[in-house]
C-alpha cells in the first residue's frame, strides 16, 4: 500500500478535514485502480518508493491555485527524483467541472511556457466527468482517467520517456488498458 509523505516540499500544507480527506480518498483509487489494475507502467515504483506527494490547492481562487501550483512544480523540478518523483494536485475546497478543470490546465500549462518549463512537465487531467475527445459521455474508455475528485497529475517527462521505452510496445499496453476498463461496471472509486 503506498503511502502519502508530506515532508516535501517546504511549504504551507493544508491539514483542513476536506484535504486529509480526499488525501486518503485519492491513495484509496491509485492502490485500487491505478496499481491494482496496472493501469500505469510508471506509477508503482513512485508510490511504492514514497516519492509521490498529494498537494491540496487552497482556498477557490483561480489565481492563488495557479499560483500555488506553479511553485509546486516548481519545487517538483529541483527535487531529486530519488527523493520525489511525481505529484498530485487535489482540489479541496471545491470541485470544478471538467471543463473548468481543462481551462486550468490550459492556463497552467501557458505559464510552463513562459517559463520554459513545458519540455520538462506534463499536466495530466483526472475528473469523475472525464471524457475523451471524439468519445461518448457514457464509453466505458473514460473511466482511465475518470477519478474520485478533479485532479492534475504531474509527471516529469525525463520518467515518461523512461516508462514508455520500458513499455515497448505502447498501442498494444493502451489496447490492454481499454480492454481491462471494458469489463468493469464502474469508475473503481
Amino acid at each position: 500500500m503506498g503511502r502519502i509523505n508530506l515532508s516535501l516540499p517546504k511549504m504551507s500544507e493544508d491539514t483542513s478535514v476536506a484535504c486529509l480527506f480526499k488525501k486518503k480518498e485519492t491513495m484509496d483509487w491509485i492502490n485500487r485502480f491505478i496499481l491494482g489494475l496496472e493501469i500505469c507502467p510508471f506509477a508503482k515504483h513512485p508510490v511504492h518508493n514514497n516519492l509521490l506527494r498529494l498537494h491540496c490547492l487552497k482556498g477557490t481562487d483561480t489565481l492563488v491555485q495557479l499560483s500555488e501550483a506553479t511553485k509546486i512544480i516548481g519545487d517538483l523540478m529541483v527535487a531529486q527524483p530519488t527523493e520525489w518523483s511525481t505529484s498530485f494536485l487535489l482540489f479541496a475546497h471545491h470541485q470544478p467541472s471538467f471543463a473548468q478543470l481543462l481551462d486550468f490546465i490550459s492556463v497552467q500549462q501557458e505559464v510552463l511556457v513562459s517559463r520554459e518549463w513545458e519540455a520538462h512537465v506534463q499536466l495530466v487531467p483526472f475528473h469523475p466527468s472525464f471524457q475523451f475527445e471524439g468519445l461518448s459521455f457514457e464509453d466505458k474508455e473514460n473511466i482511465l482517467n475518470r477519478s474520485p475528485y478533479p485532479m492534475i497529475h504531474i509527471l516529469r517527462q525525463a520518467e515518461v520517456s523512461r516508462a514508455s521505452d520500458q513499455i515497448g510496445d505502447l498501442t498494444a499496453f493502451l489496447a490492454r488498458n481499454r480492454e481491462k476498463v471494458q469489463k468493469l461496471d464502474r469508475p473503481l472509486y
